[in-house]
């Protein structure tokens, strides 16, 4: 059973973990509320994939919360776009934007939000 690991990573990412989430028995998948990016990271700390956002064509992305459980396709709830962003972190590769029909009175949150793609 794993109950902490150090993180081999720069420029602070980690500071102010929002969710994490164990993908088999090797991998960390961690979101920031400081950065937004979810890092891929193996147990032993070394990083292995890092989405964040401005480093893909679509611009800037505010991960609310995201899914791993079909890696390494990952889904990142996006705030800021109200949508729904699907990645590659083997290929670091974005695959899809999926725009949320949201009804007016109703937001994705920034903290604290839980997500599951279906």
């Amino acid at each position: 059973m794993l109950d902490s690991t150090r993180v081999k990573e720069k420029d602070f990412f980690m500071n102010v973990p929002a969710k994490v989430e164990l993908i088999g028995d090797s991998l960390l998948a961690v979101s920031s509320n400081r950065t937004p990016a979810v890092g891929i990271n193996r147990t032993n700390g070394e990083q292995v994939g890092n989405l964040a956002s401005g480093d893909f064509p679509i611009g800037a992305f505010m991960p609310s919360s995201f899914d791993v459980s079909g890696y390494p396709m990952v889904h990142i709830i996006d705030k800021r776009s109200q949508s729904v962003l699907k990645f590659n972190v083997a290929s670091q590769e974005f695959i899809e934007k999926i725009r949320l029909n949201l009804p007016e009175d109703k937001i994705i949150r920034t903290i604290g939000v839980e997500f599951k793609k279906n």
